[in-house]
């Protein structure tokens, strides 16, 4: 069996591969009898630890996995209709194209920025601060009368999501090896479920002017979540066991602003494609801007010695990049 030392210094390494044991508690929480802890409602499980799995925590799973696939109800739902809110507005019909490409920016750089980070100040944080964006973003968009508004909506639609999707993560923290299978399934059967009812009651809603009913749904459905997460979903602060002030002087706020920037430019200059001829100043500015920042961000974080980077070249150098192209790969033909 392999010494504390040896697994300290496994992680520190190769945190791509972290065991869950490690991230499991922070050094405080990971004291005492396992069982105990289990029957206290500790949502975060060792791999070592009895496979029981009390009523509560398996509550929390599929609040929390539910939460992942009511966050992404807005993509098929106001994608199919988006055109006709758009005229229903007054505006052109290809403005509402905005909508599904703000939404993409919003959780694009969700994921990149609070993803990477919520290793340093736990999933909690988060999760709720995503929830709380989708219900204000439902709010936004089902009192709207402006495509304005209602790309702002999108936007907070957009990074609500990105955070409630990071249930991804934390969904396998809750549950034994044994069980983490059914947490996988449960979330992805909410996409699915999106993915094939969203565009039929879309259509059904906009044919009866009914289409805000899609917001008011998803704030309540939403809303019911933000609330049972609030109350039971407490998984530790710090999985790295690394202070808030210590995290927050060591963040990698230059490849925040640079990613940000890339993803925010690079689609809207995709998006202004389709509104304007392709060699429009304001396609080519936004496109050459956006791809300038992308490789600001890349060189920054390859060169940089940054203590918490964005995205760590070990994770594309490992195993001559193997070990993150492979297993990328085979969800692109799953999906």
């Amino acid at each position: 069996m392999a010494t504390n030392e040896t697994k300290q210094s496994y992680n520190n390494h190769h945190e791509f591969e972290r065991d869950s044991d490690q991230l499991s508690q922070p050094s405080d929480t990971r004291k005492g009898d396992a069982k105990k802890r289990i029957a206290d409602g500790a949502v975060y499980r060792g791999s070592g630890e009895d496979d029981k799995v009390t009523m509560k925590t398996w509550a929390v799973v599929i609040v929390l996995a539910a939460s992942y696939g009511l966050s992404f109800w807005p993509i098929p739902f106001f994608s199919t209709i988006q055109g006709t809110m758009a005229v229903e507005f007054g505006s052109n019909a290809a403005q509402g194209t905005w909508l599904t490409a703000v939404y993409s920016m919003g959780g694009t750089v969700a994921f990149l920025t609070c993803g990477a980070n919520s290793d340093l100040f736990g999933r909690r944080t988060f999760i709720l601060l995503g929830n709380i964006c989708v219900v204000v973003g439902s709010i936004i968009g089902a009192t709207t009368h402006k495509i304005g508004q209602s790309i702002v909506a999108h936007v907070l639609l957009g990074f609500g999501g990105g955070n409630c999707q990071l249930a991804a993560f934390a969904l396998p923290e809750l549950l034994p090896n044994k069980w983490r299978h059914f947490a996988v399934v449960i979330a992805d059967g909410g996409i699915y479920f999106d993915v094939i009812v969203g565009p039929v009651v879309a259509r059904i809603a906009s044919a009866n002017y009914a289409w805000r009913r899609g917001y008011w749904g998803l704030v309540i459905a939403q809303g019911m979540s933000l609330e049972i997460l609030a109350a039971f979903y407490f998984p530790p602060k710090h999985p790295r066991g690394v202070p808030w002030d210590e995290a927050l002087r060591h963040l990698d706020y230059f490849g925040i602003v640079t990613s940000t920037a890339a993803v925010a430019l690079t689609l809207s200059g995709i998006v202004y494609v389709q509104l304007l001829p392709s060699n429009s100043p304001i396609v080519i500015g936004l496109l050459v801007s956006g791809f300038a920042c992308l490789i600001a961000f890349g060189v920054w974080e390859t060169f940089a010695k940054l203590k918490n980077p964005l995205a760590p070249t070990r994770l594309f150098t490992a195993n001559k990049g193997r070990s993150l192209t492979a297993p990328s790969l085979q969800n692109d033909v799953v999906e």
